[in-house]
């Protein structure tokens, strides 16, 4: 698999950064506007090639967010892994080829986390956070203090993800 997928990726500029925006829970899943506006700077500043992942739960938001990247004139630098192949082997093999991980806290995550792929991770709280393996930079919204809204991934700005993806990148 390593080779079928390291075949069809050798067009693409690097950084190579895998990005997942679906959680199963709502509240870590990040809002597909937020995503595609921070996505964008993120490609702007790093002039980064992404590669949009998801599991199987998450066909629906992944072709939604895939759908507005395109629109976002983001297309040349993005690619829908669901184009190329389907199945963990393959995701496995393009986390072992990538520059880093962004995205929320979930099983791909954790996957990133696994091989030890330099990961910047959404998490909806501190006491969410799991930073276990390799380098990793984890993203918390800023609490809110008294008031009854609770922090949202929205609360993490462009300037903290490429803040966060930069000093990875640069080990």
């Amino acid at each position: 698999k390593l080779a079928a997928v390291s075949h069809s990726l050798k067009h693409l500029s690097r950084p190579l950064i895998v990005v997942n925006l679906f959680a199963a829970d709502v509240l870590r899943r990040w809002p597909i506007g937020h995503a595609v506006a921070s996505i964008g700077h993120v490609v702007s500043h790093f002039d980064a090639s992404i590669m949009i992942n998801s599991g199987p739960d998450a066909r629906t938001y992944h072709a939604q967010s895939c759908a507005m990247l395109a629109a976002s004139g983001l297309a040349n630098n993005i690619v829908d892994t669901d184009t190329l192949w389907r199945g963990i082997e393959s995701d496995i093999a393009l986390y072992h080829l990538a520059d880093a991980y962004l995205g929320v806290d979930s099983f791909s995550a954790n996957l990133a986390m696994n091989c030890n792929l330099k990961s910047a991770v959404l998490f909806h709280t501190e006491g969410d956070v799991l930073n276990y393996r390799g380098d990793n930079a984890p993203l918390v919204p800023a609490s809110l203090s008294g008031g009854t809204e609770q922090p949202c991934l929205t609360d993490i700005t462009s300037d903290q993800i490429i803040s966060a993806l930069g000093r990875l990148l640069a080990h």
